[in-house]
């Protein structure tokens, strides 16, 4: 009992919430941005660190948000996200409609469901109307963020490569070079360490509240995926791990 009570605040200490989802989701790359675009304008990497702490919080936030909401309005993380998006998506399509294809109006209709957002819709709105898959949900934010932050890391620095290579050109200084060879590592150890890894642990976060639905809510699935196949609509559920939602 002690025990379940210790594992239940330990995750509570972890948990990310929804909102604190989509505050660090503007606060990361305004971050990292203003860090990046400083170092252009100092002569060393002591220099941005003393630049930095020099900042007042208030100050910090007041050009740290605006870049956020820029980068978001702009769908820059989309692009970086999409290929990972869409095999979770696959995941979560295909094993919803798989036990329900056989011989029925589900089966006939079942490739012009997945192709589209609909079944996507009948998952949202299952987990959000069960307060145990509720509670999965804080493991999936938390690697959401993880998610997005890796995608973040990966446009920034994208960004900034070319950026301080010209930069170099017209003035060169040696941490110029230092910080684009540093960026290029960042670069594919996000691209081809982090990203593969934080789109695995999805798919079995996932696969998680699939097993769920599928053990607890299967009579619901069945209703929704035949009304679905009949022509009627699900409504739309937004979430934080759709570029769409952020």
């Amino acid at each position: 009992m002690r025990g379940s009570a210790i594992q239940d605040n330990a995750r509570g200490i972890h948990a990310v919430s929804k909102t604190t989802l989509k505050t660090l989701r503007l606060i990361v790359p305004g971050v990292m941005t203003i860090t990046f675009a400083s170092l252009l304008f100092k002569s060393s990497l002591q220099d941005l660190s003393q630049f930095l702490r020099s900042l007042e919080g208030l100050l910090y936030l007041v050009i740290v948000f605006p870049i956020g909401y820029l980068y978001n309005i702009m769908n820059i993380r989309g692009p970086f996200l999409r290929d990972s998006l869409s095999l979770v998506q696959a995941n979560i399509k295909g094993k919803l409609a798989a036990p329900f294809c056989a011989g029925n109006l589900i089966g006939a209709k079942v490739e012009s469901l997945t192709q589209g957002r609909q079944l996507m819709h009948v998952f949202y709105s299952i987990v959000d109307n069960d307060e145990s898959l509720k509670s999965k949900t804080q493991d999936v934010y938390q690697n959401g963020l993880l998610w997005s932050t890796t995608a973040d890391v990966m446009a920034v620095t994208l960004f900034f490569i070319p950026v301080y290579l010209f930069a170099y050109l017209f003035k060169p200084m040696p941490h110029y070079l230092v910080v684009a060879l540093g960026l290029c590592i960042t670069y594919l150890f996000a691209a081809l360490v982090l990203m593969p890894k934080v789109t695995s642990r999805h798919i079995e976060l996932s696969n998680d509240q699939l097993d769920f639905i599928l053990q607890r809510h299967p009579d619901e699935l069945y209703e929704q995926l035949l009304n679905l196949a009949s022509g009627q609509p699900v409504e739309s559920v937004a979430t934080p791990d759709d570029p769409k939602a952020q």
